[in-house]
This record gives structure tokens, C-alpha cells and sequence, in this order.
């Protein structure tokens, strides 16, 4: 909860995050100073082997069919530069330049949390994550985090 209040730290939860609580940055801030060199092909890989493996419907993500299960694996990309925009402004406090190990450390929570994470799968969550896939909810929160407010 404290988490979605913008008060929490995820460094609680393990040593690989870092120690920054979501309030002292605002990810929709800042732009990403490196923006056109930074390199999404992790992510894409994430991607691709979710779809080869089935793993983004069904059992593997709280019985979603294939059409929501699909937008919720559209619905990653926008949480792995959240958390690459994080991981970087965690790094360096004035300046957001998200580098390799950012991207690494992004996919691998996202692709952790995805179809694991129990909060997700509650009503609230769900109706957020149907009203974030509506393309022009979508676009905004993508362009906000990639080009900053």
C-alpha cells in the first residue's frame, strides 16, 4: 500500500533494489537525457519468450484470457521504464540517464512480478490495468515516461 501512496521503498523487500523511496523522485519528471541509445533488446526478449511459451494467459496469469492476458503483456512496457526511470534515478539524483544495467534490472523485476504477483490479480488492479490499455491511456503514460512530463 505504501508503495501505491508513493511512501514505500523497495529496497525493503530485497537488497537488489535500490534504496530510493518512490516519493523523493518523481518518475514522470524528468526526461531520460539518452533516450535514442537506450537499448530495449532485453525487453524484447522478455517478449518474445512469453509469447512462444504461452506464458502471458491462462494458468500463467490468474486465468486471463488471451485478449486481456495480451494487453497485460502490452501493459509491461510501460512498468519496465518505470522501473528502469527507478533504478536510474536512484543511481544519480540530477540527471536521468538510463543505462544497460537499469534495463536489465527493470526486466527482471516486471518479468518476476508478472502473473506471480497476487496483488495484481485484485479487482482494483484489474480495472486499472483495462483502463491503461485503452490506446490513448496508454500512449500518454508511454510518451510521459519516455519523454518526461
Amino acid at each position: 500500500m505504501r508503495l501505491i501512496l508513493k511512501s514505500g521503498n523497495l529496497h525493503e523487500l530485497g537488497e537488489e533494489h535500490p534504496d530510493m523511496a518512490l516519493h523523493s523522485r518523481d518518475l514522470f519528471e524528468m526526461p531520460i537525457v539518452n533516450l535514442e541509445e537506450v537499448d530495449w533488446s532485453l525487453y524484447l526478449d522478455m517478449i518474445k519468450v512469453r509469447l512462444q511459451t504461452y506464458q502471458f494467459f491462462g494458468r500463467a496469469n490468474f486465468n486471463a484470457g488471451i485478449y486481456f492476458g495480451m494487453q497485460l503483456l502490452l501493459l509491461t512496457f510501460p512498468l519496465v521504464i518505470a522501473a528502469a526511470r527507478w533504478h536510474a534515478a536512484a543511481r544519480h539524483r540530477t540527471r536521468l540517464e538510463v543505462l544497460p544495467v537499469d534495463v536489465d534490472y527493470a526486466v527482471g523485476a516486471i518479468d518476476h512480478a508478472f502473473g506471480r504477483a497476487q496483488v495484481l490479480n485484485m479487482g482494483t488492479y484489474r480495472m486499472l490495468s483495462r483502463q491503461m490499455v485503452d490506446i490513448d491511456s496508454y500512449r500518454r503514460l508511454v510518451w510521459s515516461l519516455l519523454r518526461g512530463a
